[in-house]
């Protein structure tokens, strides 16, 4: 999803030459190891100066191949550069929207959870990438305490979302104590 700049530079290398090629270059990744190439936008013209730039947020995560190919013109051969392996990490996903409910002592670290609010955050404009699984609650230990930190766990990216990870959520609650009850017994 971030911006990625590709630039490219197709010169003379003709000894003496003073020649400036023009015409156009693709910019092209691959995910198989070369097999299959797919196009980068549209092909971009040469500068007055033999360079070609230009920008996407569509390079997939993992390591994919990416290559310029120089489309040549009446002075020039066609030519591609060398394949360049770019390190793409997915993107972080976080959650909004989830509460955890106070409760009173109980001897256990389960934590209810309101899950009504719920929205995925930081999908790139187009993806369709959702929310899954059931998220579950719970307090790091069973003690009476305020504002202790509720671990939430359970929650899934559906696919697709290789281009994805997911940091899920904590939220916060009390765990308040027990009533009691006191009885005396009196005998004779």
């Amino acid at each position: 999803g971030d911006t990625v700049t590709l630039s490219s530079t197709v010169s003379d290398i003709t000894p003496g030459s003073t020649g400036t090629p023009t015409g156009t270059v693709q910019f092209e990744y691959s995910t198989d190891g070369g097999t299959t190439w797919i196009n980068i936008g549209g092909a971009v013209t040469l500068d007055g100066t033999g360079k070609a730039q230009t920008t996407t947020t569509g390079l997939p995560a993992g390591s994919p191949n990416v290559k310029a190919v120089y489309s040549g013109d009446a002075n020039f051969t066609a030519s591609s550069s060398g394949v360049s392996i770019y390190a793409v990490n997915p993107k972080t996903l976080t959650v909004n929207g989830i509460t955890a409910q106070d409760k009173t002592y109980d001897g256990l670290t389960s934590a209810t959870l309101n899950t009504g609010g719920e929205s995925l955050v930081g999908v790139v404009n187009g993806d369709s990438v959702t929310l899954g699984g059931t998220a579950v609650g719970a307090f790091g230990d069973a003690n009476v305490d305020t504002n202790k930190t509720v671990t939430i766990s359970g929650l899934t990216l559906n696919q697709p979302a290789s281009n994805y990870t997911l940091t899920e959520p904590t939220a916060s609650a009390s765990i308040t104590k027990a009533p009691s009850t006191t009885t005396i017994v009196c005998s004779a």
